[in-house]
């Protein structure tokens, strides 16, 4: 059995409204990635799963940061961490 992490989630702009609060913390065993994370979040909090849109091939459309950088929905998070996960981007 592997030590206990935490990754911290803040939800930024309407996620925020979705979930009822800036940040959720989950406490983990076993490695995950973002995409893993959003499915379950997306089954705890049926408002955010309303929002979270999904391509073809299954990938949310969502951008999840740690650090400044954009990391790929299949990216392992193994230790504790900080997510920023923020809606996607349009605009012209």
């Amino acid at each position: 059995m592997s030590d206990m992490y935490v990754v911290t989630l803040k939800w930024l702009y309407q996620y925020r409204e979705a979930v009822g609060t800036n940040q959720i913390e989950v406490s983990l065993q076993e490695p995950t990635t973002p995409h893993l994370l959003m499915e379950d979040m997306a089954r705890r909090y049926p408002a955010l799963r309303a929002m979270l849109e999904q391509n073809r091939e299954g990938e949310f459309s969502v951008l999840v940061c740690m650090e400044k950088r954009v990391l790929a929905m299949h990216h392992p998070l193994t230790e504790t961490c900080v997510l920023d996960i923020i809606p996607p981007l349009s605009g012209g």
